[in-house]
């Protein structure tokens, strides 16, 4: 079974570089995927800032992580 899912990985990283080779992509794609990058880690840094702000805030009280129940009720579609 490994060995099948270690063939397949290889397979999808010779398919990826062949396309990668033959296929050229010009500079604005990637200028996107570069503004793109730098928002998600800026949001990232400051949601755990918040949330490193709330435990804080929390201590000596129950603490509820409320990125989990906000996860929780949209799988439940609440």
């Amino acid at each position: 079974m490994l060995a099948y899912v270690v063939a397949v990985q290889v397979l999808a990283y010779a398919v990826l570089l062949a396309t990668a080779v033959t296929t050229p992509v010009p500079t604005w794609p990637w200028t996107w995927l570069g503004v793109l990058v730098v928002a998600s880690v800026v949001h990232l840094e400051a949601a755990q800032g918040i949330e490193r702000v709330r435990e804080l805030a929390a201590e000596g009280t129950p603490y509820t992580h409320l990125q989990s129940v906000i996860r929780t009720t949209r799988m439940c579609g609440a």
